[in-house]
C-alpha cells in the first residue's frame, strides 16, 4: 500500500502577537510550531492535521480569550463544534478537515501590522513510485479569499480583481506579476 505525504511550510514566521490564543490552539496541532525569538515558524513534516484532540478547558480558556465568531474562523469552527459535543465530554475531538486553515491564517493577516500576506507550500510526495504520487502547491493567502486549488488562481484573481487583494491598512492594490508560470505541457 502507497502512503501519501504532504509536507508543508508557511512562510514567513508569524509574530505571536498576530495570533490570537485559539488560532495559536488550534494552528500548534494542526501543524508544528516552534518558537523563534517573537515569532512561531509553522510546518508539516507529514501533512496538517485533519483530526486533533484537546481537553475542554484549555479549548474554552482560549476561545474566551480571541476575536469574537465575526472575527474569526476558528472561533467560528469551535463554537459550533463545542455546541455539539456534550457538556460533560472532557477530551473534545475536532475533525479539523472541514476548517481551512488558511481562513485561520487569512483573519491573522487581516489583522496583523506587519504581515502583508502569507505563503504555504507544499510536497506532495509518496512512499511508492506512484503516477499520482508527487507535485506541489503553493497557496498565497492574504485578504483575497483563499483559493484551495493554489497560487495560479490566487494571482488570477488579484489579475481581475486587485482591490479584493489589497491590505485593509491603506496598501496600493496588489498589482499583477510580472512573471508568469511556466506551463511544461507540450503541444
Amino acid at each position: 500500500m502507497a502512503d501519501y505525504f504532504t509536507p508543508t511550510v508557511i512562510q514567513p514566521m508569524i509574530p505571536v502577537a498576530d495570533i490570537a490564543p485559539l488560532e495559536r490552539l488550534l494552528l500548534s496541532h494542526i501543524f508544528n510550531a516552534e518558537p523563534d525569538g517573537d515569532s512561531l515558524y509553522f510546518y508539516a513534516d507529514e501533512r496538517p492535521s485533519d483530526m486533533i484532540w484537546l481537553d475542554r478547558a484549555p479549548l474554552e480558556a482560549a476561545l474566551a480569550h480571541s476575536p469574537s465568531n465575526t472575527d474569526s474562523a476558528a472561533a467560528t469552527f469551535v463554537t459550533e463544534q463545542l455546541a455539539r459535543v456534550p457538556r460533560d465530554n472532557v477530551e473534545i475531538e475536532l475533525d479539523v478537515s472541514t476548517l481551512s486553515w488558511e481562513g485561520i491564517f487569512q483573519d491573522i493577516v487581516r489583522r496583523s501590522r506587519t504581515l502583508r500576506y502569507v505563503t504555504a507550500v507544499s510536497a506532495f510526495t509518496c512512499s511508492k513510485m506512484r503516477p499520482d504520487g508527487f507535485g506541489r502547491i503553493g497557496i498565497g493567502i492574504g485578504n483575497c479569499p483563499a483559493p484551495r486549488n493554489g497560487i495560479r488562481s490566487r494571482l488570477a484573481l488579484c489579475e481581475k480583481t486587485p482591490q479584493k487583494c489589497a491590505g485593509q491598512r491603506n496598501d496600493p492594490p496588489m498589482s499583477a506579476p510580472s512573471w508568469r508560470p511556466r506551463d511544461n505541457r507540450r503541444s
